[in-house]
């Protein structure tokens, strides 16, 4: 038996196991145990070894940095199977544990399959002596691995970071929060809107029901997910969770008030369940009710200024395919109708609706009685196709301008659908 031959001779063999087989050998028996005496070294490779196994690291992640492609992409489900190893705390963690630097920096990702990088031997050594003079001296192949390998090493959790006073909490080094707040970029998730992307799940749940979509294969917009440690439950959690929005304007994605977010004040802010536990539901339904009206209104108004820019481009599209006459009468109503501009004030929005419509009847009024005049004139079917795309393209916004209208209703009347929402889900969920 191999436990009968000199400690030496054993000591070689066990020198050119991987590390999982090293750690298990170790555990097969109280010699073994004795013989090897892992250290951390060895679990940490233990860990780096386990995370490429697609049974417990899910598949590697590619990253191009030349072109930013990634495979998987931002949205692919095999992102929920993925795991990483934490170095500090020597544990197989999801994405939401680390920030992405930790995952898509070069010497920080997972080796690719079948790589050079990806093929393991553990650097045990009985003697400590014995490894420089043998396997890892410079230039030896085992050497160059390594060195690959090193900055894997560094690799920590979030919590692991915090606690080590790794999170510098400065503009200037790119991190967000302050220092009882610490906030970390995550991975990229897509939604249609900011009321999506801030309260996913939560229009689905309330009386009035959306209007059918009119593109259902429009991917949105990509957001950055932000990961925030609660100050007093110590939980890593969605920056959604305490009430502060994650931003997308143009290419730059950002936290909102992320220079305030710098200083004192944000030192005492919670998540929504320690908001409950510390001052009560009233004030959690206050929060979360005013924060939503407040983007609710923000897409209204986006809404709005859609509506606006059918009608506008409208009342000045091309007349001269109308008869003389028509064209006069519709120049006459174009007169009479100032242009709309959205503001901030939606209040008259209703009455603007009542103008749209009448301006519309008018509009096919006068092309039909042009038809009746010449109904072989060709141009009265461009007409006809202007009007229909005009109605089908109005009715689509101002459906959704009235059904978000009703969910501001509802939301006003009953806040507390927003408080049972936000304590009924996980607050590290992305979607």
């Amino acid at each position: 038996m191999f436990i009968d031959f000199p400690n030496e001779i054993q000591c070689q063999v066990i020198r050119l196991l991987d590390p999982i087989g090293l750690i298990s050998l170790s555990q097969s028996s109280r010699h073994f145990r004795r013989l090897i005496n892992p250290q951390k070294r060895n679990l940490v490779e233990r860990l780096l070894q386990l995370e490429l196994s697609n049974e417990h690291g899910g598949p590697t992640l590619i990253f191009r940095s030349r072109d930013s492609k990634l495979e998987p992409g931002w949205q692919d489900e095999a992102w929920e199977s993925m795991r990483w190893a934490c170095t500090d705390c020597l544990r197989l963690l999801s994405h939401k544990s680390f920030d992405n630097q930790s995952l898509l920096r070069l010497g920080y990702r997972k080796p690719l399959p079948n790589s050079d990088a990806s093929r393991m031997i553990t650097t045990w050594e009985n003697r400590l002596y014995w490894r420089p003079q043998h396997r890892l001296m410079r230039g030896s192949e085992e050497y160059r691995l390594e060195k690959s390998r090193r900055e894997l090493y560094l690799r920590k959790c979030n919590e692991c970071r915090f606690h080590k006073g790794f999170l510098s909490y400065t503009r200037f080094a790119g991190d967000r929060g302050s220092r009882n707040l610490p906030v970390v970029p995550s991975r990229r998730v897509s939604f249609a809107t900011e009321l999506d992307r801030h309260f996913p799940g939560f229009l689905s749940t309330l009386k009035s029901k959306e209007p059918p979509v009119e593109n259902p294969s429009a991917s949105g917009y990509l957001y950055s997910m932000y990961m925030a440690r609660c100050s007093k439950c110590e939980r890593w959690q969605e920056i959604r969770s305490f009430r502060t929005e994650g931003l997308c304007t143009g290419w730059r994605h950002s936290i909102c008030r992320e220079t305030e977010l710098l200083g004192q004040d944000y030192d005492n802010v919670c998540c929504n369940r320690c908001l409950v536990d510390t001052r009560g539901r009233g004030k959690l339904a206050e929060s979360l009710k005013t924060w939503f009206v407040t983007l609710l209104n923000k897409r209204v108004t986006v809404l709005s200024s859609q509506l606006y820019h059918q009608f506008n481009s409208h009342l000045f599209a091309r007349v001269c395919r109308l008869p003389q006459i028509e064209a006069g009468e519709w120049r006459v109503l174009v007169e009479q109708t100032l242009s709309f501009n959205p503001g901030n004030n939606l209040s008259l929005l209703r009455e603007d609706l009542d103008l749209i419509h009448t301006r519309r009847r008018q509009w096919k009024d006068l092309v039909d009685k042009a038809k009746e005049i010449d109904a072989e004139n060709s141009h009265h079917r461009f007409l006809d196709g202007v009007y229909d795309e005009w109605v089908r393209q109005s009715d689509a916004i101002e459906s959704k301008w009235r059904w978000l209208l009703g969910f501001r209703e509802e939301i006003e009347d009953n806040a507390e659908l927003l408080v049972d929402w936000a304590l009924h889900r996980d607050g590290a969920a992305f979607m």
